[in-house]
């Protein structure tokens, strides 16, 4: 029989079944009480720069087929179309490496915004710090790769 009126917290129990979090889990960093995973940070810029591709590249395609005039009539409406998919993907991009969405408009400059896009700080996605050998300087959490 339990002598505590209630069971103890999961964390707590010597008995509870391993889970992702606790088998696979990096300690949180010393300095700035932030409590982050470093299979979760990896996994959340991976995710962010996958989803800039999916969204980013066909609206590159429309705009290039809707300026050769492939599509026909419909070339002006589908390149508005690739337009805001570009700036969606751009905006994914700029949440990866830490920075704003707002960024994204920086794609309406063609290759100048590509370019300030390329060049932007990478910052901390945890803590939003600044960081140095691809982690962050604050809470040491992992930052985007320098591509």
């Amino acid at each position: 029989m339990n002598p505590e009126p209630t069971a103890p917290h999961r964390d707590d129990n010597p008995y509870a079944a391993p889970t992702l979090a606790t088998t696979t889990a990096t300690p949180p960093a010393p300095t700035g009480g932030y409590h982050w995973y470093e299979e979760d940070v990896r996994g959340e810029i991976a995710r962010r720069n996958r989803k800039s591709l999916l969204i980013g590249g066909p609206g590159i395609l429309l705009q290039v087929l809707a300026g050769t005039g492939a599509l026909g009539e419909y070339g002006g409406m589908l390149s508005i179309v690739g337009s805001v998919l570009l700036l969606v993907g751009l905006g994914h991009y700029a949440r990866a490496r830490g920075q704003s969405p707002w960024f994204a408009l920086l794609g309406l400059l063609s290759l100048l915004g590509f370019i300030a896009l390329a060049i932007l700080p990478r910052r901390c996605l945890i803590c939003g710090g600044k960081g140095k050998g691809g982690r962050c300087t604050t809470c040491n959490a992992p930052m985007a790769d320098r591509r």
